[in-house]
């Protein structure tokens, strides 16, 4: 997952960029969360603008922002794989904690 916080959009390189790496590939369902962060890394909380979980290969995870830690507050409200302005979803700048499936 890549997440970047200068509002331009993941394919901008103003601003700054956070990769999300996992040890393993995201399922094909969304009823089994395969990776939970209970809470943004150091820095980034309430700082996301932009997000791709596209990978290289052309598969993707999907990723479900949450406004507070540990999963609560609602933030965008469904699973995204990429956006470039999270303003759309009402999520831009207020992601606390997220899941990838």
């Amino acid at each position: 997952m890549r997440v970047d916080t200068d509002g331009l959009g993941y394919n901008n390189t103003t601003g700054s960029t956070l990769v999300i790496v996992t040890a393993a590939d995201c399922t094909l369902s969304s009823s089994n969360k395969d990776w939970r962060f209970p809470q943004m890394p150091n820095g980034w909380n309430d700082r996301v603008s932009s997000v791709t979980t596209q990978m290289r290969n052309g598969t993707h995870c999907d990723v479900w922002f949450s406004s507070d830690i540990n999963y609560e507050g609602e933030c965008g409200n469904r699973w995204i794989h990429m956006q470039a302005d999270l303003r759309k979803d009402g999520c831009q700048n207020r992601a606390s904690s997220f899941e990838l499936t």
